[in-house]
């Protein structure tokens, strides 16, 4: 598989959501009761709001380079509504982290991600 600036987003996108599932995970290890997850949550996003700038600025770049696909448009608008809303509004965690998804799911349908073996 080629890294192409259209591509990268998405493999950050993969990368921040494993890391936040993962993040999310052991705060509800650590602490059991669900009413600390969010402000638990959001301290823990306010460390690192600069990832989701970083994203949204990726995706701006790879959103004007791919204008002539539709659909991988529709990708990139969803995956920066989600990195705006985890920066404005952490308490919609799971909304984000859907678009976030729905992102992936429409990158991989229409980029056909896999790895290509030398003949």
């Amino acid at each position: 598989m080629k890294i192409s600036y259209r591509k990268l987003p998405f493999l950050f996108n993969l990368i921040f959501l494993v890391v936040t599932v993962l993040q999310s995970l052991i705060i509800l290890v650590v602490n059991p009761h669900v009413t600390k997850f969010i402000p638990t949550y959001m301290d823990a996003m306010a460390k690192v709001w600069w990832l989701c700038i970083i994203a949204i600025i990726l995706h701006i770049v790879a959103y004007l380079l791919s204008l002539d696909q539709n659909l991988i448009l529709l990708a990139y608008l969803c995956a920066i509504v989600a990195y705006i809303i985890l920066i404005l509004v952490p308490n919609l965690l799971l909304v984000a982290l859907f678009l976030l998804v729905v992102s992936l799911i429409i990158s991989f349908k229409v980029y056909h991600f896999h790895c290509r073996t030398p003949a």
